[in-house]
């Protein structure tokens, strides 16, 4: 019981955290790339994350990036390859930027959910619980 337990927290933290079982790397192989409003499904928070989104990054793309960002009173998101930090990206932008994140590691570019972190909780309760 307690090996199974040990599985289940090691999966739940690959999954919240992937620089533990992924190599580390010089820059993204592949990232999401898509654009849409934040609260659309093909590239808001609840994406779906589908093949096609998956685009192969050059070697001179560094970072896959994840940006919202407001046109009047639309808000839109990013994901992409790029070379730019998000002060680079910033200057870039036509609108206000409210949000921005950079990473180096394969689709990294999704960003983390409130379903994960829920996930990694419950592990830890349920560790403390089967061990008490």
């Amino acid at each position: 019981m307690i090996l199974i337990t040990g599985i289940l927290i090691f999966v739940q933290l690959s999954v919240y955290f992937p620089t533990i079982v992924e190599c580390k790397e010089t820059y993204p192989k592949k990232c999401y790339t898509c654009t849409s409003l934040v609260s659309s499904r093909l590239c808001g928070d609840d994406f779906r994350k589908l093949n096609f989104l998956v685009k192969d990054c050059t070697p001179d793309k560094k970072y896959c990036i994840k940006l919202v960002e407001t046109a009047g009173s639309s808000a839109f998101m990013y994901r992409k390859c790029t070379a730019n930090t998000c002060e680079q990206e910033k200057q870039f932008r036509q609108g206000h930027v409210t949000e921005c994140s950079v990473c180096t590691t394969t689709l990294c570019n999704e960003g983390s959910t409130p379903h994960q972190a829920m996930m990694l909780l419950s592990s830890v309760f349920w560790y403390h619980y089967i061990n008490s």
